[in-house]
């Protein structure tokens, strides 16, 4: 194999890693949630939120917690529960809410094989350039030894 496809070869990979870290260095979920109106009344909705990725591990933004539900839903038509009323609902719950939701991102590490692989490196180098460096350098190895037959 020449130089050249080598080179191109470490290029699209270093490309590849850098592209799958900025595409998951932040990420916007959601989980279940229910509120319950002044009247004790119950309106299933979302609680959706943005992590970013941090020190080896995603990081709850506080403030990108928002409220997702039915404003016009028959079962709100009960609860009457409004968009404002839903914030405060989450805000009064706010450190149980992080924690929750704190749970929920580091689950979803461990389901996500790259990011759990930027996590690896990065707790043995403390430094995301060279975890990510790491990570192109045995994919680089990885490569070379299945195109070179060994």
């Amino acid at each position: 194999m020449s130089v050249d496809a080598h080179k191109i070869m470490a290029e699209n990979i270093a490309d590849d890693v850098f592209d799958a870290y900025n595409e998951s260095s932040t990420i916007t979920k959601t989980i279940d949630w229910m509120f319950v109106g002044d009247d004790g009344e119950c309106l299933d909705g979302e609680v959706q939120y943005t992590a970013k990725f941090v020190g080896g591990g995603y990081t709850v933004v506080p403030d990108s917690i928002e409220p997702i539900f039915d404003e016009h839903s028959t079962a709100n038509g009960l609860a009457k529960i409004d968009y404002d009323f839903a914030k405060d609902l989450l805000d009064d719950e706010k450190d149980d809410l992080l924690e929750e939701l704190q749970d929920d991102i580091d689950n979803y590490l461990t389901k996500d094989k790259f990011m759990s692989l930027v996590a690896q490196k990065f707790k043995q180098t403390k430094d995301i350039d060279k975890a990510l460096e790491s990570i192109i350098e045995d994919e680089y190895n990885d490569w070379f030894d299945r195109a070179s037959g060994v």
